[in-house]
């Protein structure tokens, strides 16, 4: 009698044919529709002395157009596809597995395992077991048979608990049998002992049957790592251009490289160094992903980016800096290309030009996304948060397309925490390697979405190398920074009087700069009040000043030394304006009985106004409120007021006493205004420029200030004894006239028919240091002291191009005061007006010099650093150019490395204290590195770090990897596979959700609070501006201001970020090489 075998029994039914049928048989068959190694390896052990034929009536995926092969094409597509689900399936990868293959192997190679297909497609599933004599006898039958639903897959045979009954009566088993043998005979073979040649061929590609040497397996690391472009299909600059722009390899990797990245992830930050054509590269991309364009840039880069535009013919609006809302005004729904030039200014998200950018970037109001590519040559830092807010402009936080980091909201927040313990650790050299490995551990993050390479890469990697020199392209030798000490004469008394006045930390001298801090005086019972009212109460700050508003008054300071140190005259024009400020507040308040304040977020952002941007001055009335046109502006912007009550009486006695510090300072320096005083500064200058067009007259000079009043003084004063000299300021900037004059004069790349020689000094602010090539110069002068290492590589850059070399040697002179006879015997040390206007403007505690060092040496080892940094060699450079020349000269070494199967594993010793296994897999396209030790503790690995591992030599032996490695690997397999977890919410957070989870449910536009409750929840999608917009809204309010709450957080942002987040797809890690090291 049948038994039925069901839900209800088949574990303990499929276990006594396992194990008390199946040994007890001689013969096996098996008429099945689909047969897979998953299914034979759970039963593998219980027929290893059996014989076993196997007929499968389908083949995975058949078609009907396949019944027409032949049968030697037949079992190739079999064996075919056989392999395939090794590969793909990742079966065989556990030691039980592997010994089942092992015995399916051999069982082919003796003849006691066959397997056949059916002529005509066939879904019949029948097991026959046929016993051995003695067992038959005993049993009165010659066998059993199964028949039911099962194939002999894992999921089919084994576990799908599907309906079956098992036969036991003879009758049954001899016509089943008889029905199989007529089937087998028709029946076309795949795998038998006759076809072994034809199997071996293709188990040899299964992972455990290959034993690669080594070197084969480094190379096949640095071929998947370092993708191979030469053969992408794109339109490059000079075909585009028609041969106004040059084809270069390395700009055409950059673009392939570029069209991928977007392909991925939607964005890519493109951050060669200065002067390697990002803008090239960039509109070229543009040109090849055909979409419409809108680029944002600096209000200096607009002409040159309508020419690429146009040059590129490329569809698009250009916007400045200034103007994103506008841009976001105008968007129209579909994707777009969004460029973003000099991107680095927007790494703040609490400001709005960042909100209106994340909006306009996340817009696309369509399917697919916006491309969006950003241009910048400073974009890194070791600040996680800043390079957190550029890569949010393309990336759904909690659900990256960076596949090996999905959760970019955890990592970032664990980074932020170290960057914060770091920051917070005074003792600099002990964290010196932490603050390396956090940068590194940033970098590594975004590697997949960075193009970036340096002068240096390019003269390294020998295929650049190569290309640029049959185009003739050569780099001028950088001298390191050359010290121009002046001395200051007569008014070097007023000059230090006043440089100790003005100083930064300097209140011992009287002058507080109260006028700028005036919450400082603020009366302590009164302090949470008045901080609460401006929005500064933050959780966990009650009753603490705000560091933005401690320290106004100190860049007030600061930017006053700045001024005194680039000329007389500047200082002068500042000098007066502050004047005019005290007096302005004083009345201000004696009139009105109270002090307007800035609330918090609409206070300047003191960093960015250091930097001075694209500005060439800030003016000290802009931080002043007590105009009443600006009153009337900030009233609107939540501007509030500290009432005479709550100020303590010293605040405005401290402000009349700086005013009268202030006027004693102005009368010291009337001597500026007697006709016959000279600057000892603007003298000098002219003496060097005197001496230099005499030793080499074809040097052209670029002369560089930060202010454009010094700029505007130092021309009238050159311009009087030297004609040839212009000028370019902010000013200077709109005027085209302006522009295609600087070009002329100091562009190499200018045709020779159009160059004009009527200039040979130029005096500029930083205006001028993004997008003018002025290689027609060899020397910089920073006129100012270089308080910003970046800023002078930024300006060197301007003569430091790559299209035309035209000096072999390229200079930077920076100017500095010394003491009357101090430069003569040229002290070490720096004492006197040296230390203090060092010290006034880095800063005692933050910069410190050495006691044998000299201000040249100190500079020369800022810019250094600096343009080391930038300039520096990749250290993937070595691993770059290996794997290039074996593509060039070595490609059947590289034929070799890619046949190697996913998943091999050897064992290795190197001299290196690593202890455990080393792995490189790819998610999706993206590789990672993973190293975990005998304990288990994972870790990813940088890129480099990871090749020194792998890297080998030719002669070196493949050694079996050691079984009792293979559970670590398994653990370590299955926890890379684990998605990072959503970051538990902090109270602040959580009180959003909540409120916009209650919204979803008891609004009238439950639609789109819901919406917002998920992005907010799920994905983290909304900027710090946005988030403190929901953090006003009451029940009240979300239905009375609706149409305020949709302008800050539009309905089509949330809905674009949802859809976004839906298309992201999971990719699965594919392990490709594993090595156990050193064990």
């Amino acid at each position: 009698m049948a038994t039925r075998i069901n839900k209800r029994n088949f574990e303990s039914e499929i276990n006594k044919i396992v194990n008390d049928i199946i040994p007890g048989c001689k013969n096996l068959f098996f008429h099945v529709g689909y047969f897979y190694f998953s299914g034979f390896s759970l039963i593998a052990k219980s027929i290893e002395n059996k014989n076993i034929k196997i007929l499968v009536g389908m083949e995975a995926d058949q078609t009907v157009t396949e019944l027409s092969k032949s049968k030697n094409d037949k079992r190739f597509n079999y064996l075919r596809k056989l392999s395939e689900e090794v590969d793909k399936n990742e079966i065989l990868d556990k030691p039980e597995e592997r010994d089942a293959y092992f015995i399916f192997k051999k069982k082919i190679q003796d003849g006691s395992l066959e397997v056949r297909q059916s002529k005509n497609p066939s879904h019949q599933k029948e097991f026959i077991f046929e016993y051995e004599d003695k067992f038959a006898k005993v049993l009165s039958s010659p066998g059993q048979t199964l028949v039911g639903s099962q194939n002999l897959t894992r999921s089919g045979f084994i576990t799908n608990q599907e309906l079956a009954y098992l036969h036991p009566e003879p009758s049954n088993f001899k016509e089943a049998k008889l029905d199989f043998n007529d089937s087998w005979e028709d029946a076309i073979p795949l795998i038998d002992k006759e076809n072994f040649k034809d199997f071996e061929k293709f188990s040899n590609k299964f992972p455990f049957e290959q034993t690669p040497d080594p070197y084969l397996m480094y190379v096949r690391v640095l071929d998947e790592y370092f993708k191979d472009r030469s053969k992408d299909l794109i339109k490059l600059p000079k075909d585009i251009t028609e041969n106004y722009f040059e084809n270069y390899k390395y700009q055409r990797d950059a673009i392939a490289k570029g069209l991928d990245i977007l392909d991925k992830h939607n964005g890519v930050l493109i951050a060669d160094v200065v002067g390697l054509g990002k803008s090239i590269i960039a509109s070229a991309i543009a040109t090849n992903l055909g979409l419409r364009v809108n680029v944002i840039c600096p209000p200096h880069l607009k002409e040159q980016w309508e020419d690429y535009l146009l040059m590129f013919k490329i569809s698009g609006k250009i916007y400045s800096s200034g103007k994103i809302l506008e841009a976001l005004e105008e968007d129209t729904p579909g994707q777009k290309v969004i460029i973003i030039d000099e991107v680095h200014k927007f790494r703040n998200e609490e400001t709005k030009d960042y909100l209106n950018l994340y909006q306009l970037c996340h817009g696309a109001q369509g399917k697919k996304p916006n491309k969006v590519i950003l241009l910048s040559a400073t974009p890194f830092n070791n600040k996680p948060s800043d390079t957190f807010s550029l890569i949010k402009l393309f990336q759904i936080p909690t659900r990256s397309t960076l596949q090996t980091s999905i959760n970019l909201s955890v990592i970032f927040e664990r980074l932020n925490k170290k960057y914060t313990a770091l920051r917070n650790n005074k003792k600099n050299n002990q964290n010196k390697d932490e603050v390396k490995e956090l940068g590194d551990e940033i970098r590594n993050i975004i590697e997949p979405l960075v193009i970036r390479r340096s002068r240096i890469d390019l003269k390294n990697i020998k295929a650049y190398d190569t290309d640029l020199k049959k185009q003739k392209i050569f780099f001028s030798d950088v001298n390191d920074p050359i010290l121009l000490q002046y001395e200051l004469g007569s008014i070097e008394d007023i000059y230090k009087k006043t440089l100790k006045i003005i100083s930064p930390g300097s209140d011992a001298s009287g002058y507080k700069c109260a006028r700028y801090k005036p919450l400082a005086y603020v009366r302590p019972e009164f302090i949470n009040d008045v901080l609460k009212e401006g929005g500064y109460n933050e959780e966990g700050k009650e009753n603490k000043l705000p560091l933005q508003q401690q320290n106004i008054h100190d860049f007030i300071k600061r930017m006053m030394v700045r001024r005194f140190e680039s000329s007389t005259h500047s200082f002068s024009i500042t000098l007066d304006r502050i004047i005019e400020s005290n007096k302005r507040i004083i009345r201000y308040f004696e009139e009105n009985g109270n002090v307007p304040i800035y609330p918090r977020h609409q206070l300047p952002d003191l960093e960015d106004l250091f930097q001075l941007s694209a500005a060439d001055d800030i003016h000290i009335d802009e931080l002043d409120l007590e105009e009443e046109s600006k009153l009337e502006k900030a009233k609107a912007k939540g501007l509030y007021f500290i009432k005479k009550s709550q100020l303590n009486e010293n605040y405005i006695i401290d402000i009349k006493n700086d005013l009268e510090i202030l006027i004693a300072i102005q009368e010291d320096w009337k001597v500026l205004k007697q006709k016959e005083f000279k600057d000892p500064k603007t003298e000098a200058i002219k003496k060097f420029i005197n001496d230099e067009i005499k030793k080499d007259p074809k040097r052209k000079i670029i002369i560089f200030t930060e202010f454009s009043d010094t700029a505007k003084y130092l021309y009238s004063q050159i311009k009087k004894f030297f004609k040839r000299v212009d000028l370019y300021t902010s000013k200077e900037s709109s005027s085209t006239k302006k522009k295609k004059e600087i070009k002329d004069n100091f562009d190499a790349g200018v045709s020779t028919n159009n160059q004009k020689n009527d200039h040979d000094i130029l005096i500029a602010t930083d205006t001028i240091s993004e997008g003018f090539n002025l290689h027609r110069a060899g020397t910089i002068v920073n006129y100012d002291i270089p308080y910003n290492p970046t800023r002078v590589v930024q300006r060197f850059g301007r003569i430091n191009r790559m299209n035309k070399k035209m000096f072999d040697k390229l200079y930077i002179y920076n100017f500095f005061p010394t003491e009357i006879g101090e430069a003569e015997v040229n002290l070490k040390r720096i004492t006197g007006i040296k230390k203090l206007l060092f010290n006034a403007i880095f800063g005692e505690d933050t910069k410190v010099l050495t006691g044998d060092e000299t201000l040249e040496s100190h500079f020369q080892k800022e810019f250094r650093d600096m343009y080391d940094m930038s300039e520096s060699l990749s250290p993937e450079t070595y691993y770059e150019n290996f794997i290039y020349d074996l593509r060039e000269y070595e490609p059947e070494t590289i034929l070799d490395a890619s046949n190697i199967s996913r998943r091999v594993k050897a064992k290795r010793k190197i001299k290196v204290k690593n202890n455990g296994l080393l792995i490189f897999s790819k998610k999706g396209d993206i590789p990672r590195f993973i190293f975990s030790d005998k304990d288990k503790n994972i870790k990813n690995m940088i890129p480099t770090d990871a090749f020194k591992l792998f890297e080998a030599k030719p002669n070196e032996k493949h050694t079996n990897f050691d079984k009792k490695y293979d559970s670590l690997y398994e653990e370590i397999r299955t926890q890379i596979l684990v998605d990072q977890k959503t970051l538990p919410p902090n109270k602040k957070k959580k009180d959003l959700i909540n409120k916009l989870e209650l919204l979803s449910r008891e609004s009238r536009h439950r639609t789109y609070y819901t919406n917002m409750y998920k992005v907010v929840k799920d994905l983290d999608g909304l900027t710090k501006l946005h988030l403190k917009t929901i953090a006003k809204i009451s029940q009240s309010s979300a239905e009375k201001n609706i149409k305020k709450i949709k302008e800050v957080i539009p309905e089509k942002l949330l809905e674009g970020l949802l859809k976004a987040y839906a298309e992201v797809e999971l990719k699965k890690d594919a392990l490709i090489i594993t090595e156990q090291i050193n064990d």
